[in-house]
């Protein structure tokens, strides 16, 4: 999943305005669905934060399936999973851009990876809809919720961004080691405080790889002759992108750890800058380049991160993948700090 643009669109799904006015919602905010009991038909209502790619698939019944995944947040500091499928998947994505007002009658609510959201059919779906409960979504979310530290409900998979864990479920990184995160079949997930202290960069061809030009994060391989091929989608295009997949280290009380930042999470380290931007430096500056690097040294961010055992060259390795992070708030972390003070398990 990638990031999205500030400007808010007024497109809607395609429903007329006797249909709009006939929707009647019972919206449940997001947190509560953590209680709610699975198979549920919810009514819903959030920020889209994350739209990922179309996905088609054959289900085990040998049936073609189409779907793609949002991530939708509320006023409760809480996200969730939204699963398009069908022909509501495929629709331009341009409608859901922005941050939009999603809402939805009759999503089913599920408990896989966690718990999730699917909108099959014949749930009802408008964006930025005139209603009540829209433009309070919209006044929270603009006048400081897209800065808020946010809950998730829905485990993904690694490369997609996700809030981190609420201020008491934050571990440090020895936790990593010594509760053997990553080990199982699944993966694990840990949110940890830290400061980078080493972010490789010495790559032949730089700490990036060749995409697609179009938004496709696919590898595309120049041609001998001219152009660059994506063999995944049998395409040449006459020209590509770069996608950063940046190692870094960093370092807390407790020791370091290595991990990695693919592109969005990336650029939020070097300060927005894209892999273009830092490949054409690199060409035409070499010193500049290298001052990127070391003056986005010792910075503190929370880092969400993917833990997964690995197995390279018959070793098994720990793969740290940043999944999600966010700069620290200094006075919401003072805040946080006073009130673990204040309530933890001290004698006196």
């Amino acid at each position: 999943m990638r990031s999205l643009s500030t400007t808010t669109p007024t497109s809607t799904l395609p429903l007329t305005l006797d249909t709009i006015k006939a929707v009647k919602y019972d919206f449940k905010k997001i947190e509560q669905l953590e209680n709610t009991a699975a198979d549920s038909n919810v009514d819903i209502i959030g920020i889209i934060k994350e739209i990922g790619q179309v996905t088609q698939f054959t289900s085990k019944a040998g049936k073609d399936l189409t779907k793609r995944e949002l991530t939708i947040v509320d006023e409760t500091n809480v996200e969730i999973g939204l699963t398009l499928w069908g022909d509501r998947a495929a629709e331009d994505e341009a409608q859901w851009g922005g941050f939009a007002v999603v809402a939805a009658k009759g999503c089913k609510l599920g408990d896989y990876n966690g718990k999730s959201l699917s909108a099959f059919g014949s749930v009802q779906m408008q964006v930025n809809p005139d209603i009540p409960e829209a433009h309070a979504l919209r006044n929270w979310y603009d006048n400081g919720g897209a800065q808020a530290q946010v809950k998730t409900l829905t485990q993904q998979g690694g490369g997609q961004s996700r809030g981190p864990a609420p201020f008491s479920e934050r571990q440090p990184f020895s936790a990593v080691k010594d509760e053997q995160l990553g080990m199982k079949e699944k993966p694990d997930y840990i949110t940890c405080k830290g400061t980078i202290n080493f972010i490789k960069h010495d790559q032949q061809n730089g700490p990036w790889y060749h995409s697609c030009p179009d938004g496709e994060k696919y590898k595309v391989i120049e041609e001998p002759n001219g152009g660059w091929r994506c063999e995944r989608l049998n395409k040449v295009y006459d020209s590509k992108t770069n996608r950063f997949i940046l190692p870094f280290t960093a370092s807390d009380w407790s020791g370091n750890q290595w991990m990695t930042a693919f592109d969005e999470n990336a650029k939020v380290i070097l300060n927005n800058r894209t892999a273009d931007d830092m490949e054409v430096m690199r060409a035409n500056n070499e010193q500049e380049y290298e001052a990127v690097f070391s003056e986005c040294n010792f910075k503190t961010f929370i880092f969400t991160m993917r833990v997964k055992a690995e197995t390279y060259e018959d070793e098994q390795r720990i793969k740290a993948t940043v999944v999600g992070m966010q700069e620290v708030n200094i006075k919401q972390e003072c805040a946080d700090l006073i009130a673990a003070i204040e309530t933890g398990p001290w004698t006196d």
